[in-house]
């Protein structure tokens, strides 16, 4: 019994390997314009008051980790962070307050365009380190989401990580000028959303030792990284796994020795 092929129809005097050249371009193709990026954006009014009312709500625990947390410079929010480090809670009225007065009197879309012009710059080059992302996913399962959400804010720390939506905020202010080097921590939160569950949270990894962790990851990884935290803010000398020359392609195993060995020695 004959079938009648299903096959293209290729012109004569073209082989199988030049046809099978071609799909593989043609996938090559199709996979770069679904690669992930990074996509910045400027906040809305009530996108930015929920990061303010976020960062209220963890602003002892911030404070005694020594961060320093930025928040509207107004009488009304000093008031509020007065009342939280004093042991208060925000009531219902507190945080209608907050809104209404944020969306009103503080919130203004222009402060933001300047350094969203930096940032979309920032998140081309950003971009072009993302391969180097999908091949920890390959090797052990490091985060890659759809895309990397960068949401401006004028408030919170330099920068936060949320690994389960693959967003972060980077803190931005009027002037354009910057604290840390925003490339740095675009990648830096790249590398928070790529390895927290995995590593982070599976194997109690102390908060700055995390983020030197983090660091080390990055200087590896990418040539134009800078590390900008001190060393000696850690709390376990995690540097040492990285004498291991496959580091990178066996981070977890590396990490889980590293914290058995050290996991009595440090307070979580």
């Amino acid at each position: 019994m004959t079938e009648t092929s299903t096959l293209p129809d290729y012109p004569r005097g073209i082989t199988f390997e030049q046809v099978w050249a071609g799909m593989m371009e043609d996938r090559d193709r199709q996979l770069e314009s679904i690669k992930p990026e990074f996509v910045v954006s400027i906040p809305t009014a009530e996108e930015e008051v929920n990061i303010v009312l976020l960062e209220l709500s963890r602003l002892k625990s911030m404070e005694a980790r020594n961060y320093w947390i930025m928040l509207p410079n107004t009488s009304l929010f000093i008031e509020f962070e007065n009342k939280l480090r004093a042991d208060r809670i925000l009531t219902n009225a507190d945080r209608i307050a907050i809104k209404n007065h944020f969306i009103n009197d503080v919130y203004d879309p222009t402060d933001y365009q300047p350094s969203f012009d930096t940032l979309c710059r920032v998140a081309e080059r950003a971009n072009k380190e993302i391969e180097k992302f999908i091949m920890l996913k390959n090797s052990w399962g490091f985060n890659v989401p759809e895309n990397y959400q960068v949401r401006m804010t004028l408030y919170g720390p330099c920068g936060r990580a949320f690994p389960d939506t693959g967003e972060m905020l980077i803190r931005i202010n009027k002037k354009n000028t910057w604290v840390f080097d925003p490339l740095t921590t675009i990648l830096h939160e790249a590398i928070h959303i790529g390895k927290s569950n995995i590593i982070t949270q599976r194997y109690n990894v102390p908060h700055w030792t995390n983020e030197r962790l983090v660091d080390l990851i990055g200087v590896k990884l990418i040539p134009d990284y800078i590390i900008e935290l001190p060393v000696n803010l850690a709390e376990l000398p995690i540097d040492i796994i990285f004498e291991n020359p496959d580091v990178l392609d066996r981070l977890p195993y590396y990490v889980e020795e590293f914290m058995r060995e050290h996991s009595k020695s440090v307070e979580k």
